[in-house]
């Protein structure tokens, strides 16, 4: 019995490893989104397997409200992505007329609901996510790409790495 607590309990831990963000182009320093599709849902994995589906609860509301304007059927997303361990991806999405500016969307995993597995090779091959800037060389929280310790991975082909580890898709 204390076996399946302990197995639980680092379930949970690696599910809590997840972190989902929801941004307009207004508030998104990550990822660009257009008109037609202007909120990013971004999701970070930081646990040590790889994301494989998710539910997302999705929230937009006017400043200082706490009423969520979603239509109902706009508020939950199934993230189907594959993100590997240490990856990170963002999406564009279309929530509806209600998305204006001034509005603030917020977005946050349904714990129960994320699916990881192991990491297999084939996961790595065709995840379209990016690898996470990794840490500075000197221990510092910021610093510039090249003293930073890329020998275990790469940025993925077209990303830029600033100053303060953000991963940024270059335009084409």
């Amino acid at each position: 019995m204390r076996l399946n607590q302990e197995a639980q309990e680092e379930i949970t831990d690696q599910r809590e490893r997840i972190s989902v963000t929801a941004n307009t182009d207004a508030t998104n320093p990550y990822y660009q989104c257009n008109e037609e599709y202007p909120v990013s849902i971004a999701v970070v994995n930081n646990s040590n397997q790889t994301l494989m589906g998710m539910d997302i609860d999705i929230s937009a509301r006017t400043r200082s409200t706490s009423t969520n304007i979603l239509p109902y059927s706009n508020r939950t997303l199934r993230w189907d992505h594959i993100v590997p361990p240490q990856h990170a991806l963002a999406m564009c999405y279309r929530l509806g007329d209600a998305i204006a500016p001034g509005i603030v969307v917020t977005a946050s995993a349904q714990l129960y609901s994320i699916e990881l597995r192991r990491t297999e090779d084939w996961m790595l091959s065709e995840t379209s996510a990016s690898v996470l800037a990794p840490t500075c060389t000197n221990g510092s929280a910021n610093c510039p790409p090249w003293e930073r310790d890329w020998s275990d991975s790469a940025p993925s082909e077209g990303v830029h790495v600033t100053d303060d580890s953000k991963m940024l898709l270059e335009a084409p």
